[in-house]
């Protein structure tokens, strides 16, 4: 997996991007919250659910 996530309060933070994935080469960075995935909002998502998502097919 690209990157490192943290669930603070009813958002998605990322932790760290690591290098030569496609998240650090969209530009991702640590402290980046995410919001929504695919149009899906993240808040009182859980991570494994998210994940699942942000990898896809």
């Amino acid at each position: 997996m690209s990157l490192e996530f943290d669930r603070e309060t009813k958002s998605i933070t990322v932790v760290k991007p690591y290098e030569n994935y496609p998240a650090f080469a969209a530009g991702i960075q640590a402290g980046d919250r995410i919001l929504a995935i695919d149009g899906k909002s993240t808040e009182n998502m859980s991570l494994k659910a998210a994940v699942k998502l942000i990898r896809g097919k």
